[in-house]
């Protein structure tokens, strides 16, 4: 007799454990529809359990109607006729349709996700070596260096010293001022080649400057560099020597195509003596640039051009 009535136990506690897990699969949708469906809810509520307490919470956290908890916490008959009618038939004739079921394909992100996003894909702050820092009792952030080699297990040597977030400033970006359908390319490559040693340039990231967003911009901290992503050598047909102009957008007749953000015009006068010097000969000297007036006059509009 004892054996059979834990027999039994075990039968009920494996069907209130598969109920409770049958419902805490369901959706909005589905738990509504089972807890419309006549007899659900007094066998819920006649096995209590693991199953009742999962199908109060679910029904708690999609926000649904109250009133149909209070029918599993009262102890009332249910199986007293009514004359009203069941509850999905009145749904279905209500003039008000029901809640379309959740796409699958939806995937929801929290605030702090969302802003991690935007994060990396904008210039904000940089990692830089922070010398003053003793390693031992640093904690973090860490830049990572390459050394080189191992010349026995060849594998890649790196030395992790202390740095520390900067932020970056608008002298250090570089603005790529031409349109994504006119360049036929989302993100701008661009190489500068110094000393025989080729530099890579990609411009794919947001820099918010004066209330404004400007999209396709790339770190350039070097100046020399600044100077050879911006200017490019030209043969005057004149006087047939090579000489420094900014580069123009591609089918924009004079339209620069690049902008150091927060530049002024001594800036960009001094980028190109910088451009001269080591991109150019000696004998080369410099020549009216059309493109340079017309990006200068940006920032002072009262200047109709500008010869150098």
């Amino acid at each position: 007799m004892s054996g059979d009535t834990k027999g039994s136990r075990e039968a009920q506690s494996s069907s209130d454990a598969e109920l409770a897990n049958e419902i805490n699969m369901m959706s909005r949708v589905n738990i509504q529809a089972w807890a419309e469906t006549p007899g659900n809810l007094d066998a819920l509520k006649a096995k209590g359990g693991n199953a009742l307490a999962t199908f109060t919470r679910k029904w708690e956290k999609f926000g649904l109607e109250p009133k149909m908890l209070k029918v599993l916490t009262e102890d009332q008959p249910t199986d007293q006729p009514t004359n009203k009618a069941p509850a999905f038939i009145s749904q279905q004739a209500a003039s008000v349709p029901p809640p379309a079921p959740e796409s699958m394909d939806i995937v929801y992100l929290t605030q702090a996700e969302y802003s991690m996003g935007t994060e990396f894909n904008t210039l904000r702050t940089r990692l830089i070596q922070d010398p003053m820092v003793h390693s031992e009792s640093h904690t973090g952030p860490w830049v990572e260096v390459c050394v080189g080699r191992d010349p026995e297990t060849r594998k890649m040597r790196v030395v992790r010293l202390p740095a520390k977030l900067v932020p970056i400033l608008p002298e250090q970006v570089i603005h790529y001022r031409g349109s994504v359908i006119m360049d036929k390319q989302a993100v701008r490559k661009e190489d500068v080649v110094i000393g025989g040693k080729r530099h890579g340039y990609i411009f794919d990231r947001f820099y918010e400057y004066n209330g404004k967003k400007y999209a396709r911009c790339c770190l350039v901290d070097d100046r020399v560099h600044q100077a050879g992503l911006i200017y490019q050598k030209v043969i005057n047909p004149k006087t047939r020597r090579a000489e420094a102009r900014l580069k123009r957008i591609p089918g924009g007749g004079d339209d620069p195509a690049y902008q150091v953000i927060g530049a002024k015009e001594q800036d960009y006068r001094d980028l190109k003596r910088l451009y001269e010097r080591y991109f150019l000969g000696s004998n080369d000297r410099g020549m009216d640039d059309p493109a340079l007036g017309k990006l200068i006059d940006e920032y002072i509009p009262e200047r109709s051009s500008l010869s150098l």
